[in-house]
Order: structure tokens, then C-alpha cells, then sequence
């Protein structure tokens, strides 16, 4: 049984099996916000039209800083860049040439739940393998390091999408409210307040490679919130937004790496490169005080070294 399981995992995740769809920003995105408030968090973008306006949520990040690369393990660095065509054109099948970064992340996460004594497949609703086949997309079509991705999602839920955190975090990242709210802005949802044109056609263009050109929508697209609410200002809301995300390994994957994405762009605009510019977003991630944040972001750097 076991081998048979494992031949069919590694023929579906190397065969075409989904359908390909157009993907596009949200129909109705307007170029101008309706309000702006004094949270204020950066306006040094240089020749961003909008750089001298506040901005209400918490990152506005240039398109070259959030479309950068950040991969820095030497063995993905290799792979992604012998790819580097197909990521316009990403097939619905993840090409061999990307198995041995799987396999590293697959044994990762089953050394890791083998360490903890559980296995997380059964909740997850798909094996080890195929989380690994996703996170190894994600990172290509994102352009950030699937190791770096496997290590932060190990520190924030040990590869367990339906873990809750005692404040409310949920899924492998651990989405906040916050976080949710900062994503669906970088995706339109309050118009230019959150997101330029720029930003939302590298995103949307992201998720498309991701989503091998299967539908997907953002929860105030999909009905989830009304266009424009903010899930941290509504318990009704945030319920629904964390309930989404939980209910779809997809969507888990996109929201939380959209949030790291943003990170590592400011920390880009900061300066910051390599493994430097991880240890920048990880903290930002973590924001937790007196130097637990810088904790967690050594923890996670470290943990993409042993990969």
C-alpha cells in the first residue's frame, strides 16, 4: 500500500491534472482610494507618484523592491534559474527539474513530525510530498526561497494548516488579522490605498504561475468580506477570513506568502540583501519585543541552512 500510494503521489505531482484559466486583477479595482488616514508608515519611495501621501496600511512597497529575488540557497538558486522561462508560463504540472529541491523539503517536514511524535497528512489533506511540490511552486513563481518558506512555516505551525495560535493565528503561516488586512490590501481590496497597478499586476502574475492558470480569487472577491472591510475591525469578518484560509491549502500558501513577500521587498528598500534581507522580513513577520523577533528570525535562518 505504501509504495502504491507513493507511485500515484509522484504521477500526479508531475502530470498535468488541472484545468488552465485566466487569471486577472479584480474587474472592479479602482486607481483611487476613498480615504487616508494618519497611520503613516512609509513615504521615502522616490519616484512612486503616490509617495507623499499617508497611507493606511502597512506597507507600500515599490515594484522593483517587491518583484526582486530572494533566493538564496545555492542548490535553489541553480534550479530556479535554469527555469527561469517557464515562470511566465508555468505549466499546471510541476516540471522534474525541481525534484530534488521537493525531496529536501519533503524529508525536512517528515524529520520534523517524526521529531514531534505526530503526522499532520491526514489534517493537511495531502501528504508531506505534495506540501513540498507546493512550497517549491510557491517560492519559484513568488521568487523568494522555498527553504527559506519550509523553515518559516515550520517555526510558525510545524507543517499543521490547522493549528490555531492562543491569539487567533491560524494555518501554516499563521495568518494574523493583520495580516490578512495588509494582504488584501497589496491585492486591491481598498484601491490605491494599499496597492499601485504595478504591484497588484506582479501579484496577480504570481498567484497565475502558482495556480498553474486554475481560478483564484481573494476573499473580498470571493464573497468571503464585503470590498473594502477590514477583517480586524469585525469579528463576523474575521471569522470568515480565517475559516477560508483554512479550507484551502492554496489559499493558506498565497496569503502567507504574499505577507512574507512584502516583508522581504521593504527590507530590500532598507538595504538589506541575502540572507540579511530574510533576517529583516522575519522580524518584521514576528514583531514581537525585546528581541524575541530577532529570536525568530535567526531561528528560521538557521532552520534554511539544515535543509
Amino acid at each position: 500500500m505504501f509504495n502504491r500510494i507513493r507511485l500515484l503521489n509522484l504521477l500526479c505531482a508531475f502530470s498535468a491534472c488541472a484545468p488552465l484559466a485566466a487569471l486577472a486583477m479584480p474587474a472592479d479595482y479602482s486607481p483611487i482610494g476613498a480615504t487616508v488616514s494618519d497611520g503613516v508608515y512609509r513615504t521615502d519611495l522616490g519616484n512612486d507618484p503616490l509617495s507623499g501621501l499617508r497611507h493606511d496600511v502597512g506597507y507600500r512597497i515599490n515594484a522593483k523592491d517587491l518583484a526582486a529575488s530572494f533566493v538564496v540557497s545555492p542548490s535553489s538558486v541553480k534550479i530556479f534559474a535554469a527555469m527561469e522561462s517557464r515562470r511566465a508560463r508555468m505549466p499546471s504540472y510541476l516540471p522534474m527539474a525541481f525534484k530534488p529541491i521537493v525531496v529536501d523539503i519533503t524529508n525536512f517536514i517528515s524529520q520534523v513530525q517524526a521529531k514531534a511524535g505526530v503526522s499532520a497528512e491526514k489534517t493537511n489533506e495531502i501528504t508531506n510530498w505534495q506540501l513540498a511540490m507546493k512550497i517549491t511552486r510557491l517560492s519559484f513563481c513568488f521568487g523568494t526561497d522555498p527553504k527559506g518558506v519550509a523553515a518559516q512555516i515550520f517555526t510558525e505551525s510545524k507543517f499543521d494548516r490547522q493549528r490555531v495560535s492562543g491569539t487567533g493565528a491560524v494555518g501554516l503561516t499563521q495568518m494574523t488579522s493583520a495580516a490578512i488586512d495588509e494582504v488584501n490590501d497589496q491585492l486591491g481590496n481598498r484601491g490605491r490605498n494599499g496597492a499601485t497597478p504595478e504591484n497588484l499586476q506582479y501579484l496577480y502574475g504570481a498567484i497565475n504561475c502558482y495556480m498553474g492558470g486554475q481560478p483564484f480569487k481573494p476573499m473580498f472577491e470571493a464573497g468571503v468580506i464585503r470590498r473594502g472591510d477590514l477583517v480586524s475591525k469585525n469579528r463576523a469578518a474575521r471569522l470568515r477570513a480565517k475559516t477560508w484560509l483554512q479550507d484551502n491549502v492554496d489559499r493558506d500558501l498565497i496569503y502567507g506568502q504574499i505577507t512574507l513577500k512584502v516583508m522581504l521587498g521593504y527590507a530590500r528598500a532598507d538595504g538589506a540583501t541575502g540572507f540579511a534581507a530574510y533576517i529583516e522580513a522575519f522580524k518584521k513577520y514576528n514583531g514581537e519585543p525585546r528581541g524575541r523577533d530577532m529570536r525568530y528570525a535567526r531561528e528560521n535562518v538557521a532552520a534554511m541552512k539544515t535543509i
